[in-house]
């Protein structure tokens, strides 16, 4: 059995919204011949004890999406453009990640997780691309009204597990990304010239993510991706 922990939101509506993200990571699995996942939703917490349990007792970690990192985190004064804050979610979060971190568990980042992920490193942020870079990412929506837009990948994990590719297409639900590289971070995938798609940390045995939304764009890409991640944690666990 491979236990997976999922951040969550204090935004009642991000919340629900992570109850879907479950399912679709389920199908995702599944369809991976990974039949014996089991994921839980990690409630907010301040207790330490609390925290390290979570971190011991489970065997893979995705940071998800939602709200903006205080900037205060990384040392900045927030801008009037940076979006709502969740104070207690980034302290819960970067006091989780320390303790996977410390276990060397693989862990996997969506959106606001790569920021995360970025910011533990040491990092910076773009508190919102359009005012502080001039651009957006050039998107498009299909018939439903979904954002796309295309993304370069350099050499590295990414462009290795889509076989060589040189661009892709992603969907787009961010005003943030990774302004300066934390610490051991390969920046991977770029739109609109800058814009950081996909980080890792080679150093690691698994501290990946991508700053679009793999769960909402059911390809082969996005299964590609959470094979990968599954098959981490399997070779993870196996090596305990």
């Amino acid at each position: 059995m491979l236990k997976i922990g999922f951040t969550c939101s204090t935004e009642p509506r991000n919340y629900y919204i992570r109850q879907r993200y479950t399912r679709n990571f389920l199908a995702y699995a599944k369809k991976a011949g990974f039949e014996d996942v089991v994921p839980f939703v990690l409630p907010i917490v301040e207790d330490p004890w609390i925290i390290e349990s979570y971190a011991r007792e489970l065997d893979g970690f995705l940071f998800t999406g939602g709200d903006d990192i205080d900037p205060a985190v990384y040392g900045e004064e927030k801008l009037p453009e940076c979006g709502e804050l969740a104070p207690e979610r980034d302290a819960f979060e970067m006091a989780l990640m320390a303790e996977v971190v410390k276990l060397r568990k693989p862990i996997f980042g969506i959106c606001r997780g790569v920021q995360v992920m970025n910011t533990f490193m040491g990092g910076t942020l773009w508190q919102d691309q359009p005012s502080q870079l001039g651009k957006t990412q050039h998107c498009t929506e299909d018939e439903k009204g979904h954002t796309h837009h295309p993304v370069k990948l350099v050499p590295g994990f990414l462009q290795e597990l889509l076989g060589g590719a040189e661009e892709i297409m992603t969907n787009s639900y961010h005003h943030q990304s990774v302004k300066t590289p934390g610490k051991g971070i390969e920046c991977v995938a770029f739109s609109d010239g800058e814009i950081v798609e996909a980080i890792d940390c080679p150093s690691l045995p698994f501290f990946r993510g991508v700053q679009w939304h793999p769960e909402l764009k059911p390809d082969e890409i996005s299964q590609a991706l959470f094979a990968q991640f599954l098959d981490a944690v399997k070779q993870n666990t196996q090596g305990r």
